[in-house]
């Protein structure tokens, strides 16, 4: 058995004979060293949110740009991976590719599917970057140099 550290988010996968072909966190594709390129990270003071229900406001989170989706990994989740074994863990990480939420929570949204990227806010006064999918799904981030992450999200997604 050896480990493979995911380029992307840098979660230790055990990896069994050849079974953990994707990362279980992020879904990164572990046999292939060019699959996937990260071009951004926020692992400090970045939230989250799907809706404006309180229960649902700025969670905290680990936020990726790759050259191929955005991907946010809740906190509680961040260290811990899916909790599943072998080819099943394996496909619930290569589903995350095309979900918005999947079940662990970890939101993947490939670049071709962002429609919008516009300024927002959590409540009154903290600002968010929203991203509107074509699905008409809406994620509010909120990440340290906001301004960059904008034009970086609006040019990978064109």
């Amino acid at each position: 058995m050896n480990n493979m550290k995911c380029p992307v988010c840098e979660f230790e996968n055990k990896n069994e004979e050849g079974q953990h072909l994707v990362c279980l966190v992020c879904g990164v594709d572990l046999t292939n060293s060019n699959a996937e390129t990260k071009l951004m990270e926020a692992t400090t003071s970045a939230t989250f949110a799907t809706s404006d229900r309180m229960s649902d406001m700025r969670k905290e989170a680990f936020i990726y740009l790759t050259d191929k989706r955005l991907i946010v990994i809740p906190a509680d989740i961040k260290f811990v991976g899916h909790g599943l074994g072998g080819g099943l863990a394996a496909a619930a990480a290569k589903a995350l590719h095309n979900k918005m939420t999947s079940d662990s929570g970890v939101i993947s949204i490939p670049l071709a599917d962002i429609k919008a990227v516009k300024d927002g806010k959590f409540g009154l006064l903290v600002k968010a970057i929203v991203i509107e999918t074509i699905n008409n799904e809406i994620i509010k981030i909120t990440v340290p140099k906001r301004n960059e992450w904008k034009e970086a999200l609006a040019k990978a997604s064109k």
